[in-house]
């Protein structure tokens, strides 16, 4: 029998000792041990066993503290030593416990977090790891990029329509060539080696002439504005006229006023002046035209309508929201007795977005040169189209919906010398025999023409030229002179300038002289002089070969 030393007392003998036992007891830690055969009161034997617990569990002291009675109890990291890896002989780690789940692998090691991880392998060099196109799994390829196709000096690579590369031979001709490839507007071919570009032509907007196209050898492409000067080229590369301000003045204006009867039944007036009033509508239902106006007699008293642009400002809303309707314009002239139209916005009609809300418009209408005659008047008609919802569209004149049309007319001054053009120039010519202008069309020209016997006007640079010879300035000291040479040309002779007293001089050959000299005066020069000498004063005769003084009177000396 086992006992335990801090369950039982032993109490030892002493002697013979004396009495009797009677009963012997056994007790132990409960959840532990089990005891059978307690107490034993006659002969017995006491069985100890041991209580069942629970799996994975050890009976062991407390996990932290002081110690304690020893309990069944679950392991804790402090229970277990440290421990080398290499103590971890068999079995797998799985991914939860930082491993790979996986008895052997091969290759890339691939996992998903969950799962045990999978090895990829591949044997093909230059290989690259994607994930297939199905997006499920992953794959080896050969990227096309890697593969050198190239085998010569000079060779190129290009790649073919699924992205593969493909070699280029270089140009191994003596001439030289350039690399040249054309498409098919959405990808590109096969490039090639050309000698040269054998064509290159030019197109260019309605604003402008190609001349020269196209170049097949050698040439120029010359481009040139086909425009006035008073035009310029729009976005989309058609020639349009700023509206004129000729005379200081600013552009015409017309407003559709639609409260006053025109005098054609069916009109309402257009005039340059807006009638305010208290607001007159023009409802349509469907499509068509929904008003039309035209401009008084003697309005716009001109001979012709600038080309341009010409702006207007409308005014609609609908019946309700949604919808696609459009409207348009058209400018029509009228004789009194037909109209002829002028431009329309038809091909290019404007939304009508706004919905039931009253909204400004704004639409452009290209206007051509336009000849007229004085009486002409002038007639816009406003037309709906694209109302395919029956809705019902209102045109808003007056009020506080002022339909204005901005015309290329000028205001200012109407007429210049005769000429009612809103752009007028000015030129200088030489025509008539007086000063005189002419004004044609849209040009004044101030014509001075050459002066001659018969005509009066400006002095030639030619007879400027014989003015300004006539005399020509050629002294350049004190004392020069001037005479003529041979040819009438005036010809400078500087002054004596010795201290002797000489003369001008000049000798002929008896029909032209020679050029004039200073010289001193020689006996040749002078005629014989007299051997007789004589001087008579009051019938007394007096001889003067030889000096002579005398006296007259209290006068002096002689």
């Amino acid at each position: 029998m086992r006992i335990n030393k801090s369950l039982i007392t032993y109490i030892p003998t002493s002697g013979a000792g004396s009495g009797t036992v009677t009963s012997v007891a056994m007790t132990v830690p409960s959840g532990v041990f089990t005891v059978v055969g307690t107490p034993i009161t006659t002969s017995g034997t006491l069985i100890v066993g041991l209580v069942n617990q629970l799996a994975n569990k050890v009976w062991a002291g407390p996990v932290s503290g002081a110690e304690d009675v020893p309990t069944f109890r679950g392991l804790v990291s402090d229970d277990i030593p440290s421990l080398d890896a290499s103590k971890i002989t068999s079995g797998t780690l799985e991914v939860a416990r930082g491993g790979t789940g996986a008895v052997t692998l091969t290759g890339v090691i691939i996992g998903n977090g969950t799962s045990p991880f999978t090895g990829i392998a591949s044997t093909t060099a230059n290989q690259m790891l994607r994930v297939n196109s199905a997006g499920t799994a992953y794959e080896w390829f050969s990227p096309d990029y890697l593969s050198n196709v190239m085998t010569s000096l000079g060779d190129m690579i290009y790649g073919n329509a699924i992205g593969a590369p493909l070699r280029l031979p270089p140009n191994t001709t003596t001439t030289k060539k350039f690399l040249s490839m054309t498409g098919d507007g959405t990808s590109g071919d096969q490039p090639q080696w050309l000698t040269a570009v054998t064509s290159v032509g030019l197109t260019m907007p309605v604003a402008f002439s190609v001349t020269g196209s196209p170049v097949t050898t050698t040439g120029t492409l010359a481009v040139t504005a086909i425009g006035t000067a008073t035009q310029y080229i729009r976005g989309d590369g058609q020639l349009a006229t700023f509206p004129s301000n000729a005379g200081g003045g600013s552009s015409v204006s017309y407003y559709l006023n639609g409260s006053v009867a025109s005098s054609v039944a069916g009109y309402k007036q257009m005039d340059n002046n807006a009638v305010i009033g208290a607001g007159t509508d023009f409802n349509l239902t469907g499509n068509g035209l929904i008003a039309q106006f035209l401009t008084d007699v003697g309005n716009p008293n001109r001979i012709q309508i600038p080309g341009g642009g010409w702006n207007f400002e409308m005014f609609f809303n609908s019946s309700s929201n949604g919808g696609n309707e459009k409207f348009y314009v058209e400018l029509l002239k009228y004789d009194g007795t037909t109209f002829t139209s002028i431009a329309s916005s038809s091909t290019n009609p404007e939304a009508i977005t706004g919905g039931t809300a009253t909204d400004l418009y704004l639409t452009s209408l290209a206007v051509p040169t336009t000849a007229l005659l004085v009486t002409d008047r002038l007639a816009v008609r406003v037309y709906i189209v694209d109302n395919s919802a029956g809705r019902t569209i209102t045109l808003h004149t007056e009020d506080g919906n002022l339909c204005e049309i901005i015309t290329t007319f000028a205001g200012g001054v109407a007429s210049l010398n005769g000429l009612t053009e809103n752009t007028q120039y000015f030129a200088v010519g030489t025509s008539g025999s007086d000063f005189n202008i002419s004004s044609v069309i849209d040009t004044h020209t101030f014509n001075l023409p050459s002066a001659s016997a018969s005509v009066r006007g400006a002095l030639l640079s030619a007879d400027w030229t014989t003015f300004n010879g006539k005399m020509a300035n050629v002294f350049t000291s004190l004392g020069d002179m001037v005479y003529s040479n041979a040819g009438g040309a005036p010809v400078r002779r500087s002054g004596n300038i010795t201290t002797t007293k000489m003369f001008l001089s000049q000798t002929g050959d008896g029909t032209v002289s020679a050029a004039p000299q200073w010289s001193a005066v020689t006996a040749a020069d002078v005629s014989a002089v007299p051997t007789s000498r004589t001087l008579t004063i009051n019938d007394v005769v007096f001889d003067l070969t030889a000096n002579r003084e005398w006296s007259v009177g209290d006068y002096g000396t002689w």
